[in-house]
């Protein structure tokens, strides 16, 4: 029997992963049966509700990351899909600050399942803002089959340049494609045969389930819900009042007057939103960065 192939993307935090596997899936047969594994931070899954929206199955993982806390799990999440959906294919998708050697290992252990290709996403436009911080962003882009500069539409020329001349010093050799807003062809996506990742995992030591690692950029995390609707522009001047605070990524449904519901994505200063039809709960939001937990109770107060 065909083993089951196992698409993993990487990439920092509000790189656009998650649209990017949202469109991917997009093009897909509807009778070819994919499910897509989610490693959220945090204790409340955002993301999943926009593959829900598309009727797309998924499963989560929560408070914590795939390659360290979360991999001894991670084993055991992909064997239950294998059993319980029989999927043609599985799309893990990392969270933000997620190594990808452990996550490939941990693949490599389960029989029924092969690796297609590890997917690093870059955004082009904070990518300046974070390659220094630590070693996650460098090793995401080190360890991959593909490499996707994401956003390259929200950039300028060069702006561009210099972000692509900071790729190629952190990995020379792998292929390189730009998207400007997270359409990319299933062509150019699945079928990878990752020879690049599979190569470098046969020279690495195997890690100890039980190992920890200690991320150099640690992003913190609080969470806030409430029952009070919002005014779209207030809720996002004071988001974008939190930009040099620390936070990098807010995401979260709110409740707009009128009683519509819409997912929010803050990324670094920039918002979309998206009408979510199958939501019927409370506005809740996820703040993510460096230091944050120091402001959790003051922006819940604000928040009401």
């Amino acid at each position: 029997m065909a083993k089951i192939p196992v698409s993993v993307f990487t990439g920092y935090l509000g790189s656009g992963k998650t649209t990017i596997i949202l469109n991917l899936i997009k093009q897909l047969d509807p009778d070819y049966k994919v499910v897509w594994l989610k490693n959220e931070y945090g204790d409340t899954s955002i993301d999943s509700l926009l593959a829900k929206e598309s009727n797309i199955q998924t499963a989560e993982m929560l408070n914590g990351c795939l390659c360290c806390v979360l991999v001894g799990r991670l084993k055991n999440a992909l064997e239950e899909i294998v059993q319980n959906y029989h999927p043609d294919r599985i799309i893990v998708e990392s969270s933000g600050t997620a190594y990808p050697m452990p996550i490939v290992f941990e693949i490599n252990r389960i029989p029924e399942i092969e690796l297609d290709g590890v997917v690093n996403v870059i955004d082009a436009l904070n990518f300046t803002g974070y390659r220094d911080a630590g070693v996650v962003a460098k090793m995401q882009a080190s360890y991959t089959d593909l490499i996707i500069i994401n956003k390259v539409g929200l950039v300028n020329e060069q702006r561009l340049d210099e972000v692509k001349d900071h790729i190629f010093e952190l990995n020379p050799t792998t292929p390189k494609l730009e998207s400007a807003d997270g359409n990319v062809s299933a062509e150019v996506l699945l079928g990878i045969d990752s020879k690049l990742v599979l190569t470098q995992v046969s020279k690495e030591p195997i890690p100890h389930e039980q190992d920890d690692h200690h991320h150099e950029d640690e992003v913190e995390t609080f969470t806030w819900r409430g029952d009070i609707e919002m005014l779209e522009d207030s809720l996002l001047d004071y988001l974008n009042s939190l930009r040099n605070k620390g936070f990098i990524r807010i995401k979260g449904v709110i409740k707009w007057p009128g009683g519509k519901y819409q997912l929010i994505n803050w990324v670094s200063g920039r918002a979309t939103t998206q009408i979510l039809h199958k939501y019927n709960g409370q506005s809740v939001l996820v703040f993510m960065g460096k230091g944050v937990s120091a402001y959790a109770e003051v922006v819940k107060q604000k928040l009401g």
